[in-house]
């Protein structure tokens, strides 16, 4: 849990600031708005529907490039591979999670480049119907985490079927917030309950 905090926390806290701000002033990402935990891509346009070798189906994208027109993707490191992303509307009544799919300099230039969807969608998905999309990048590199999660969500079916196979896993995996307070097996023998002979302590 706290693995997944730490790369989880940060987006949220940017998508809480940034959704606050846009209530109160639709018209922040004009006026370049900025957060630490996050970036922010807007006028997102859905350009096709492609199928990746490594990534199976991905959506070609493209955003505003306006505020990044500076920006040398070849040096930069956003919009790297395998990073996170949600896409949304100004309203935030609609969320999608995706990862960057692919990504080439020459056509991150033109502000386009290739997303995959966490949970796959179809072509009449609610997403590609909004007029005004926002794609948010986190900050936080997510390969580097998911990997670690994968192998823990694995081993929390594992837990499920042998909850003594991972020390503390009921507190790890269970979010069971208390320890069990079974007296361990030195609790049992007889030189315990007769008590410990510390004698040679105090001996010269």
């Amino acid at each position: 849990m706290v693995h997944r905090q730490d790369f989880i926390r940060p987006l949220c806290k940017g998508l809480m600031s940034l959704k606050n701000t846009l209530f109160e002033d639709p018209y922040c990402l004009e006026k370049k708005w900025r957060h630490d935990d996050i970036r922010v891509y807007k006028n997102i346009f859905f350009l096709s529907r492609c199928c990746n070798e490594q990534n199976d189906i991905t959506w070609k994208i493209r955003f505003d490039i306006t505020p990044y027109s500076r920006i040398n993707w070849n040096t930069r490191k956003l919009l790297t591979f395998g990073s996170l992303v949600c896409l949304t509307n100004r309203t935030f009544t609609i969320l999608q999670y995706a990862t960057v799919a692919d990504r080439n300099a020459g056509d991150l230039k033109n502000g386009i480049f290739q997303i995959k969807f966490v949970d796959d969608i179809g072509e009449g998905s609610e997403i590609l119907q909004q007029p005004d999309v926002l794609l948010i990048e986190s900050q936080a590199f997510f390969p580097s985490y998911f990997h670690t999660l994968k192998s823990l969500k694995s081993m929390h079916s594992e837990i499920v079927n042998a909850e003594n196979s991972l020390p503390f896993g009921k507190q790890l995996l269970n979010q069971k917030h208390s320890v069990e307070q079974d007296k361990p097996d030195y609790f049992k023998s007889s030189s315990f309950v007769e008590g410990f002979d510390i004698r040679c302590l105090n001996s010269e």
